[in-house]
């Protein structure tokens, strides 16, 4: 129950860290009706309190959990298909064939937590990936 929790949470926080570093969701700058206008990305951080904390365990932690899940074909092949694909490593596609738009959407993440944190290890994630995408 705690680790369903823990899940959700993280999502939760995906879907608010999306909203607010893409500068929400419409670009409302212009409108004339709009009551309130959406922040540019960088305007605002998480100082600490319960988001804080929550964008620290996403940015430092569950991603890169999600990220050991997926590179690991003993746990998932959702990275490995990707591999299979650009024929990088020889092999079939394994498992269910939702797991690309789930690594798809775990990159989405940490595009969105790079964007704010310019971490090197996130960055070094992503070109990994991407550049299996982009072979397959």
């Amino acid at each position: 129950m705690i680790k369903k929790k823990l899940i959700l949470i993280s999502f939760t926080t995906l879907i608010c860290l999306n909203v607010s570093a893409q500068g929400g969701l419409v670009d409302m700058a212009k409108s004339k009706a709009a009551v309130m206008n959406n922040f540019p990305m960088g305007a605002t951080k998480w100082q600490g309190g319960f988001w804080g904390e929550r964008f620290g365990v996403f940015s430092h932690t569950s991603l890169q959990s999600m990220w050991t899940t997926w590179d690991n074909p003993e746990v998932s092949h959702g990275f490995r298909n990707f591999e299979v694909a650009a024929g990088t490593v020889k092999g079939e596609h394994h498992g269910p064939p939702f797991h690309d738009g789930d690594m798809y959407k775990w990159l989405e993440g940490v595009a969105t937590v790079y964007a704010v944190n310019h971490d090197p290890e996130l960055d070094r994630l992503m070109d990994k990936f991407i550049e299996q995408v982009a072979k397959a």
